[in-house]
């Protein structure tokens, strides 16, 4: 039987508690969806992606987050003819970038 198309999915975590209240995490994550054109016709997609959060926990309810996402395609801007989105080999373009800070109070009555 022929392959349709190859999945290609890898995820590692990493955390590391500093102490009791502070903590890192750290996810890498890859997918690939490699296809066989003679079979189907889809885009020979890659997407690579870092997700880094910080936690400082006071106490179980009150917590500060800083975290960091970065996400990369095998997209290629290309301006001078259309389609002037096309795709390359690795992943290499940023597609989405965001940093965030979140603080988490909890009232005690």
């Amino acid at each position: 039987m022929p392959v349709v198309f190859t999945n290609h999915i890898l995820r590692s975590k990493v955390n590391y508690q500093f102490n009791r209240e502070l903590s890192l995490r750290l996810i890498l994550d890859y997918n690939a969806a490699l296809p066989n054109a003679s079979l189907v016709a889809l885009e020979r997609s890659k997407r690579f992606g870092v997700d880094l959060l910080l936690t400082y926990l006071l106490h179980p309810g009150t917590a500060l987050y800083v975290g960091y996402t970065d996400a990369y395609e095998n997209l290629l801007l290309n301006s001078t003819a259309p389609p002037y989105l096309t795709r390359r080999d690795w992943p290499g373009t940023a597609v989405g970038r965001q940093f965030f800070v979140k603080l988490g109070y909890m009232f005690r009555i």
